[in-house]
Protein backbone atom coordinates (compact mmCIF):
# COMPACT_ATOMS: atom_id res chain seq x y z
CA UNK A 1 0.00 0.00 0.00
CA UNK A 2 1.33 3.82 -0.99
CA UNK A 3 0.51 6.58 1.09
CA UNK A 4 1.70 9.95 0.23
CA UNK A 5 2.09 11.16 3.63
CA UNK A 6 1.18 10.42 7.19
CA UNK A 7 -1.14 12.59 9.81
CA UNK A 8 -1.89 11.44 13.45
CA UNK A 9 -3.38 13.35 16.49
CA UNK A 10 -4.84 16.52 15.02
CA UNK A 11 -7.48 16.41 17.69
CA UNK A 12 -9.46 18.70 15.95
CA UNK A 13 -12.08 20.48 18.47
CA UNK A 14 -9.92 19.46 21.51
CA UNK A 15 -9.87 22.51 23.46
CA UNK A 16 -7.98 21.18 26.35
CA UNK A 17 -5.18 19.60 24.00
CA UNK A 18 -3.86 23.21 23.06
CA UNK A 19 -2.44 23.56 26.86
CA UNK A 20 -1.64 19.92 26.97
CA UNK A 21 0.67 20.06 24.39
CA UNK A 22 1.31 23.97 24.08
CA UNK A 23 -0.11 24.12 20.73
CA UNK A 24 -0.02 27.59 19.17
CA UNK A 25 -3.42 28.53 18.59
CA UNK A 26 -6.05 30.66 21.00
CA UNK A 27 -8.69 27.98 20.86
CA UNK A 28 -9.99 25.33 18.97
CA UNK A 29 -11.72 27.02 15.74
CA UNK A 30 -8.00 28.51 15.42
CA UNK A 31 -6.72 25.60 15.67
CA UNK A 32 -8.70 23.47 13.85
CA UNK A 33 -8.72 26.13 10.94
CA UNK A 34 -4.77 26.59 10.72
CA UNK A 35 -4.61 22.85 10.52
CA UNK A 36 -7.03 22.21 7.56
CA UNK A 37 -4.56 25.32 6.17
CA UNK A 38 -1.65 23.28 6.84
CA UNK A 39 -2.88 19.59 5.56
CA UNK A 40 -4.27 21.13 2.22
CA UNK A 41 -0.77 22.81 1.66
CA UNK A 42 0.40 19.50 2.02
CA UNK A 43 -2.08 17.47 0.50
CA UNK A 44 -3.03 17.49 -3.21
CA UNK A 45 -6.37 16.52 -4.12
CA UNK A 46 -5.17 12.98 -5.25
CA UNK A 47 -2.86 12.26 -2.59
CA UNK A 48 -3.20 9.52 -0.07
CA UNK A 49 -2.96 10.13 3.22
CA UNK A 50 -2.80 7.35 5.95
CA UNK A 51 -4.35 9.06 9.31
CA UNK A 52 -3.03 7.43 12.48
CA UNK A 53 -5.81 8.13 14.69
CA UNK A 54 -6.77 10.68 17.31
CA UNK A 55 -8.81 12.72 14.59
CA UNK A 56 -11.85 14.31 16.47
CA UNK A 57 -12.93 15.15 20.02
CA UNK A 58 -16.48 16.04 19.74
CA UNK A 59 -19.64 14.11 19.21
CA UNK A 60 -21.12 15.88 16.78
CA UNK A 61 -20.83 14.35 13.23
CA UNK A 62 -22.03 17.38 11.13
CA UNK A 63 -18.57 19.13 12.83
CA UNK A 64 -16.56 16.05 11.98
CA UNK A 65 -18.01 15.94 8.46
CA UNK A 66 -17.18 20.09 8.00
CA UNK A 67 -13.82 19.27 8.83
CA UNK A 68 -13.27 16.34 6.57
CA UNK A 69 -15.33 17.98 3.32
CA UNK A 70 -12.26 20.86 3.55
CA UNK A 71 -9.48 18.68 3.60
CA UNK A 72 -7.93 17.40 0.29
CA UNK A 73 -7.12 13.86 -0.88
CA UNK A 74 -8.05 10.18 -0.14
CA UNK A 75 -8.05 9.87 3.42
CA UNK A 76 -7.35 5.70 5.24
CA UNK A 77 -8.03 5.35 8.92
CA UNK A 78 -6.12 3.38 11.27
CA UNK A 79 -8.05 4.33 14.92
CA UNK A 80 -6.65 5.70 17.68
CA UNK A 81 -8.33 5.43 21.52
CA UNK A 82 -10.01 8.79 20.81
CA UNK A 83 -11.62 6.89 17.82
CA UNK A 84 -12.89 4.13 19.48
CA UNK A 85 -16.72 5.58 19.95
CA UNK A 86 -17.24 6.19 16.03
CA UNK A 87 -18.06 3.36 14.20
CA UNK A 88 -16.72 2.06 10.88
CA UNK A 89 -20.02 3.24 9.20
CA UNK A 90 -19.82 6.73 10.53
CA UNK A 91 -16.14 6.75 9.26
CA UNK A 92 -16.99 5.85 6.18
CA UNK A 93 -19.80 8.35 5.80
CA UNK A 94 -17.35 11.36 6.98
CA UNK A 95 -14.94 10.47 3.88
CA UNK A 96 -12.33 7.37 5.09
CA UNK A 97 -11.99 4.86 2.31
CA UNK A 98 -10.86 2.60 4.70
CA UNK A 99 -10.64 1.77 8.36
CA UNK A 100 -8.06 -0.20 10.41
CA UNK A 101 -8.78 -1.30 13.67
CA UNK A 102 -4.98 -2.70 14.81
CA UNK A 103 -1.41 -2.11 13.49
CA UNK A 104 -0.06 -3.28 10.15
CA UNK A 105 3.05 -3.92 8.88
CA UNK A 106 3.98 -2.60 5.10
CA UNK A 107 7.03 -1.48 3.52
CA UNK A 108 8.68 2.46 3.04
CA UNK A 109 11.55 2.48 0.44
CA UNK A 110 12.72 -1.40 0.86
CA UNK A 111 12.08 -1.06 4.59
CA UNK A 112 9.65 -2.75 6.67
CA UNK A 113 7.49 -0.60 8.68
CA UNK A 114 4.94 -1.24 11.04
CA UNK A 115 2.18 1.71 11.66
CA UNK A 116 0.24 1.85 14.54
CA UNK A 117 -1.57 5.19 16.03
CA UNK A 118 0.23 3.46 19.44
CA UNK A 119 4.55 2.89 20.11
CA UNK A 120 5.84 0.37 21.32
CA UNK A 121 5.22 -0.46 24.91
CA UNK A 122 8.36 -0.44 26.94
CA UNK A 123 9.42 1.30 30.01
CA UNK A 124 12.28 3.34 28.49
CA UNK A 125 9.91 4.73 25.55
CA UNK A 126 7.25 5.67 26.64
CA UNK A 127 5.91 6.28 29.71
CA UNK A 128 2.40 6.38 28.95
CA UNK A 129 1.60 2.94 30.51
CA UNK A 130 -2.34 3.34 29.23
CA UNK A 131 -3.52 1.01 26.28
CA UNK A 132 -0.62 -1.96 26.32
CA UNK A 133 -2.54 -4.29 25.06
CA UNK A 134 -3.03 -2.33 22.03
CA UNK A 135 0.81 -1.34 21.27
CA UNK A 136 2.75 -3.70 18.96
CA UNK A 137 5.46 -5.60 19.43
CA UNK A 138 9.04 -4.82 19.52
CA UNK A 139 10.40 -6.09 15.70
CA UNK A 140 14.00 -6.43 14.85
CA UNK A 141 14.29 -5.09 11.59
CA UNK A 142 11.07 -3.43 11.50
CA UNK A 143 10.75 0.40 12.11
CA UNK A 144 7.59 1.80 13.74
CA UNK A 145 5.68 4.78 12.43
CA UNK A 146 3.25 6.23 15.52
CA UNK A 147 1.14 9.23 16.52
CA UNK A 148 -0.19 8.94 20.32
CA UNK A 149 2.54 10.61 22.24
CA UNK A 150 2.66 13.99 21.43
CA UNK A 151 6.02 14.37 21.01
CA UNK A 152 7.68 17.34 19.37
CA UNK A 153 10.78 14.80 18.37
CA UNK A 154 9.91 12.80 14.73
CA UNK A 155 12.84 10.37 15.78
CA UNK A 156 11.35 9.18 19.45
CA UNK A 157 13.45 5.84 19.51
CA UNK A 158 16.08 4.12 17.81
CA UNK A 159 13.32 2.55 15.28
CA UNK A 160 10.35 4.71 15.88
CA UNK A 161 9.30 7.86 13.83
CA UNK A 162 6.53 10.15 15.57
CA UNK A 163 3.80 11.11 12.84
CA UNK A 164 1.70 13.28 15.20
CA UNK A 165 1.01 16.39 13.94
CA UNK A 166 2.77 17.71 17.73
CA UNK A 167 6.05 16.77 15.78
CA UNK A 168 5.17 17.94 12.25
CA UNK A 169 4.58 21.91 12.56
CA UNK A 170 0.54 20.59 12.67
CA UNK A 171 0.30 18.84 8.99
CA UNK A 172 0.74 15.72 7.40
CA UNK A 173 4.47 14.15 7.72
CA UNK A 174 5.26 14.02 3.73
CA UNK A 175 6.52 10.64 2.41
CA UNK A 176 9.72 11.74 1.16
CA UNK A 177 10.65 13.07 4.96
CA UNK A 178 9.72 9.85 6.61
CA UNK A 179 11.75 8.07 4.17
CA UNK A 180 14.73 10.56 4.51
CA UNK A 181 14.16 9.62 8.55
CA UNK A 182 13.96 6.06 8.08
CA UNK A 183 17.02 5.78 6.03
CA UNK A 184 18.54 7.94 8.96
CA UNK A 185 17.40 4.77 11.24
CA UNK A 186 19.58 2.02 9.43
Amino acid sequence: MYFDGFYSDPHFFHENIIKYCNRPYKDSFHMNEMMIENYNKIVRKYDTILWLGDCFFTKNNDSRKNIMSRLNGKKILLRGNHDDKISDIMLYDLGFSSVFNTHFLSEIDDHIVRFSHYPNFSDDIDSDKRHKDRRPPIECGVTLIHGHTHEKNKITNKNHIHVGVDAWEYAPAPYDEVAKLLNTLK
